[in-house]
């Protein structure tokens, strides 16, 4: 059920907030869940609806979702490192 009021929230994020915003509330998702793979499809959303960043004089479509996919990848190994168990 959080995890379908937290994809309600991603979802609206991006109408309602400015898109750097939204990005970073999918980053705190992505670290929040287990596996949380919708994320890098709001930051697809992100990129077609306010289309691509002009950096260094190369146009970049989909930025924020590349973005996504490699934080996506990393907080598999970040959670592990992260981790608190309760001592004993």
């Amino acid at each position: 059920m959080i995890r379908i009021i937290a994809d309600i929230f991603a979802l609206l994020a991006i109408f309602v907030l400015p898109s750097y915003i939204s990005i970073i509330f999918l980053i705190i998702l992505v670290f929040y869940f287990d596996i949380y793979i919708e994320s890098v499809f709001v930051a697809y959303l992100v990129d077609v609806l306010y289309g691509g960043r002009i950096i260094f004089g190369i146009h970049f479509n989909y930025i924020f979702a590349f973005a996504i996919f490699i934080i996506f990848l990393l907080s598999f190994r970040l959670k592990e490192i992260l981790r608190f168990y309760p001592r004993s």
